[in-house]
């Protein structure tokens, strides 16, 4: 389970089978780090006990650059399944228009030159 103080007060919240804690491309691998999870020689350099030797934990990070594309209309088109329906089926079962965030799902890679 977890355990968690909200406003003040500490809550605790149960889990059947296990509870994954991803906190992000830095913060992830210095909690497995912290955790005992990682290249043995640098756990043992910081005395953390270790847990699972993985070379990998931290290492192989990437910065990936966001671009914003501004975009001008002349005239704006209303979206027309905005509505109760679409509110409803978002709340219910996570379906429908409103799981979109539109544009900034389009996302690609590009292999650049390292130099």
């Amino acid at each position: 389970g977890v355990v968690y103080n909200k406003q003040g007060v500490v809550k605790t919240l149960l889990a059947k089978k296990e509870v994954i804690l991803s906190a992000g491309a830095i913060a992830s691998p210095q909690l497995l780090l912290l955790s005992g999870v990682g290249p043995k020689k640098h756990l043992s350099e910081k005395d953390i006990p270790l847990v699972a030797d993985s070379p990998g934990v931290g290492r192989n990070l990437h910065n990936h650059i966001s671009v914003s594309v501004p975009l001008l209309f002349k005239t704006l088109k209303r979206y027309e399944s905005l509505n109760i329906k679409s509110l409803l089926d978002f709340l219910t079962k996570r379906e429908g228009p409103l799981t979109s965030t539109g544009m900034s799902q389009v996302t690609g890679f590009a292999l650049l030159n390292e130099s």
